[in-house]
């Protein structure tokens, strides 16, 4: 509303001419006086002497009665314009007030945070004291790709809203107020005004940055008329306005990102299984989560929200030890809570619970214990099972050891003694059927003591009690050593051994007596199970630094799945209605582990009636010696 002075003559602002229209206006009165005086006493009223001092007096007189008068009118004037001025500024003080309270409240709102700058901004061009377009926009900071993105408008036409929908840091006035972080004015379109078109309007902007605990949020951009001046009070409201907008966001986005927090939270609880608890130590009052009660059976409701229901359902032996732990990590005693118990169920059982807290203090006196309540029931019963188990796995490893002690002992006798008989050490048998005979026993004892080996050596390896003695030996030689002990069965199941040995073969970093025993339990496993008319290969190649040993066969072959039993101790692939071959199934695992412990990768693969490949590795050594490859 435009303000209206009130409505005067001219001459009062003349001080000289006022005063002479009051002085001859006071003289006229005061002589007309004493004209008629005179003529009531019947003097001369015009004569010189009785005229001019009543015209003088009264002129005089009038005109300071005037002054007086002029004075107190434009005195009078003066107040009813002051408090004109001052009711307005009441007003538009009441009105700015309004606005701010009115943002602040939009964000106590369940709103989006777009729904509440868009409210914020309509409210805010209605304000009557800063002549605003009818006009404007809120920007939001995107800090991961820096630039300001619109979310709220009013009145913009089509153009803009496509060429302002994003603005880059220190692009036209907008982006300059973020990047510099200063409110930017203009009170027409100048240089800065980088973003135009055809047909666009003159006018002025108030760019202000919108900031919150020292970070950009934003920028609000209003539209002003052309000419508009800039004032204090303009600045210290739009800087006010610009603070409510901050303080709007931050809560919004802090309310979003406890939200968010407290569902990763619950979700995690979710996922861990955990019930929650909440012990104010003052009154004794404990929060216990739907988890927490679920956990033994009961629903939330059914429990009393105290100390006491944790002192009922808790397993009497347990209850003062746990008190006790809670005392000691309370004052300082121990570094955490870590206590585990057991709980009555309601149905009768016990569970084992593992329950986690911390402290909450208040200037330095512990004053709540929060944490997690957690069911290892099952978890215990395994670990229970576990130390069973390994405890009878102990005890068999060392029945085992004992067991067979005690078988070698007489099959190294009846071994000894038959082959004493077979070379006929003392003499001719005289008849050729004991040879013969003796011969059985011979290789029955050797296979028997075999087996026996093998299950001793796979149950020290299981009982951690097989360590090999690893140092520099020559593969070639130990390969040497292995081939005569399979050339027999191999002549014998008229089966081709062929070795791929290059001339010279590193020195390996292995257990000499383990490397002899896999070579022999592969190429007897191979030539136990290619048919009549094929071919075992053993071959050496140095590849990735290690040495590299395959042991190949041409025989039955597995599927997958039978050679993943085959790889099992104590396991033997199946075909038709009965065992093929004779074994107890621990050559290729013992192989295997034996490998592994020397620090080689084992692999093996196979196909039916296409045969089998195993290759392993050993660490290579420093020294070359030849081998020379053959054919057997």
């Amino acid at each position: 509303m435009k303000s209206r002075k009130p409505h005067h003559p001219s001459w009062v602002d003349r001080p000289w001419l006022s005063g002479a229209y009051w002085f001859v206006l006071g003289a006229l009165a005061l002589s007309t006086l004493s004209v008629f005086q005179k003529k009531m006493i019947g003097a001369d009223p015009f004569a010189a002497q009785g005229f001019i001092v009543p015209i003088l007096f009264g002129g005089t007189a009038a005109a300071a009665i005037g002054f007086f008068v002029r004075q107190a009118r434009m005195q009078l004037v003066k107040r009813l314009e002051s408090e004109i001025v001052e009711a307005r500024n009441a007003r538009d003080q009441a009105g700015d007030q309004e606005i701010l309270v009115y943002i602040l409240n939009l964000a106590l709102t369940r709103d989006s945070l777009t729904e509440i700058l868009q409210g914020a901004l309509e409210k805010l061009l209605t304000r009557q004291g800063l002549k605003l377009h009818p006009k404007g926009s809120i920007f939001l900071f995107d800090r991961d790709n820096q630039h300001l993105e619109m979310v709220a408008q009013v009145g913009l036409n089509e153009v803009l809203l496509d060429k302002c929908a994003r603005v880059a840091l220190g692009q036209c006035l907008c982006g300059r107020a973020a990047r510099d972080g200063q409110t930017v004015f203009a009170n027409g379109l100048d240089h800065r005004h980088e973003t135009t078109f055809d047909g666009i309007e003159p006018h002025g902007h108030y760019c202000v940055p919108i900031v919150g605990g020292g970070d950009l949020l934003g920028v609000l951009n209003l539209y002003l008329p052309e000419g508009h001046i800039r004032s204090d009070r303009d600045d210290t409201f739009t800087t006010a306005v610009s603070g409510a907008l901050a303080t709007a966001i931050r809560r919004v986005r802090t309310e979003r990102e406890l939200a968010h927090s407290e569902e990763r939270f619950a979700l995690a609880m979710q996922g861990a299984n955990d019930g929650l608890w909440d012990w104010d130590l003052a009154t004794d009052h404990v929060y216990y989560s739907p988890r927490w009660a679920d956990m033994l059976g009961y629903e939330v409701g059914d429990l009393e929200p105290s100390l006491k229901t944790w002192e009922r359902l808790v397993v009497p032996s347990d209850k003062d030890r746990v008190l006790a732990e809670v005392e000691d990590y309370l004052h300082g005693r121990t570094p955490f809570f870590d206590s585990e118990y057991r709980m009555l169920h309601k149905d009768g059982s016990e569970i084992t619970i593992l329950a986690r807290g911390f402290k909450v203090e208040e200037n330095g006196r512990p004053v709540r214990l929060v944490g997690t309540h957690t069911d290892v029931t099952s978890r215990k019963k395994l670990l229970k099972e576990k130390e069973r188990a390994e405890a009878e796995s102990r005890a068999k490893s060392v029945f085992l050891s004992t067991m067979s002690h005690e078988l070698r002992t007489p099959l190294n006798a009846i071994i000894g003694f038959s082959d004493m008989i077979r070379n006929e050490v003392f003499g001719p048998l005289g008849e050729d059927r004991y040879l013969g005979y003796t011969v059985d026993i011979n290789e029955s004892g050797k296979h028997l003591l075999n087996l026996i080996n093998q299950i001793l050596d796979l149950s020290k390896i299981e009982a951690g009690e097989f360590t090999p003695d690893l140092e520099d030996f020559s593969l070639t030689n130990a390969i040497n050593a292995a081939l005569p002990m399979v050339r027999g069965r191999a002549e014998k199941n008229l089966v081709f051994l062929v070795t791929d040995i290059p001339e010279h073969v590193p020195m390996v970093v292995a257990d000499e007596m383990m490397t002899k025993q896999i070579l022999i339990n592969l190429l007897t496993n191979a030539i136990k199970f290619t048919r009549e008319g094929g071919t075992v290969s053993l071959g050496v190649k140095i590849e990735n630094g290690s040495v590299l040993i395959e042991v190949a066969d041409t025989g039955v072959g597995m599927t997958d799945e039978e050679l993943a039993t085959a790889l099992e101790p104590f396991k033997q692939v199946q075909r038709g209605k009965g065992r093929m071959h004779e074994g107890t199934g621990l050559g290729l695992p013992l192989s295997k582990r034996l490998v592994e412990l020397q620090g080689g990768v084992f692999t093996a693969s196979s196909a039916p009636n296409r045969g089998t490949t195993i290759r392993f590795t050993l660490p290579m050594g420093n020294v070359v010696n030849g081998f020379a490859a053959s054919t057997l």
